[in-house]
């Protein structure tokens, strides 16, 4: 299988109700950022097939505009839209509706229908040398590539990844029904991917790390504010495969573990 192949999902929300862990409310900057990082993947990367699926059903009155760009670079792209599940957004967090988001796709796109793999990327981030990790990723012998959530003690990095349709539609296309950012402790998506996955003998790191551009919509956090040191040693521990089971190399090794 060609790695261009791979399907590309971009989650968004462009109209959030309002809930705990989201600082970015503005729809019209939502918006914005959304159709830049629709654009970017469709005009610079090398992703044939796009789906961009929005859970707050926003009627763009351009979304033309985007599958004319889309047929000016020969690529298939896709804008779906529905409504989630609001309260039980509200009730249990944000990866709720990422998860509702994924499911949605799966059942509802067509171009998804002739894809094995497909990739996903949080909606209003852009992953400067994404190319890049297309070239370098084996589906021959992985069937998730994913890589730890350098923020946290133990997680998976959800906001991009990589995996096996089949797979994602056995193990994980229902497990963000565990999500509660609510709880104590909460229980995060990233938490519950980890659980999933961390036995899982297929799994690879992604080569090299993500160069993230963007702005947490959670917590505010500048993804592109990364030092390049430290994304140098973030290419080392993915090459050999370290960024697995937990961030504690990282950690250590820059002090920035957090209590």
């Amino acid at each position: 299988m060609k790695n261009k192949e791979i399907c590309l999902i971009i989650t968004g929300c462009i109209s959030p109700v309002k809930q705990n862990y989201l600082v970015l409310t503005n729809v019209n900057e939502r918006l914005k950022q959304y159709i830049k990082s629709i654009r970017y993947y469709i005009e610079e990367t090398d992703f044939q097939k796009i789906i961009f699926c929005d859970n707050s059903n926003y009627n763009y009155d351009h979304k033309d505009d985007i599958y004319n760009i889309a047929r000016s670079k020969g690529k298939k792209f896709e804008w779906l839209s529905f409504s989630g599940n609001t309260q039980k957004i509200v009730s249990f967090g944000k990866g709720y509706g990422e998860g509702e988001i994924i499911k949605y796709v799966l059942k509802n796109s067509t171009l998804i229908k002739s894809s094995s793999y497909f990739a996903k990327v949080t909606g209003r981030l852009i992953i400067t040398n994404i190319n890049s990790i297309l070239k370098n990723i084996n589906l021959k012998s992985y069937d998730i590539l994913m890589n730890a959530d350098i923020y946290r003690k133990h997680g998976i990095d959800t906001r991009f990844y990589i995996i096996n349709k089949y797979v994602y539609l056995h193990k994980y296309v229902n497990i963000f029904t565990k999500v509660n950012d609510n709880a104590i402790p909460p229980l995060a998506l990233e938490d519950i991917f980890f659980l999933e996955t961390k036995l899982n003998k297929k799994w690879s790191n992604i080569f090299p790390f993500p160069r993230f551009v963007g702005i947490s919509g959670g917590n505010g956090r500048n993804y592109t504010n990364e030092s390049k040191n430290k994304l140098k040693f973030l290419d080392f521990l993915c090459k050999r495969n370290f960024l697995k089971k937990s961030s504690f190399i990282y950690y250590y090794i820059f002090g920035i573990l957090k209590k």
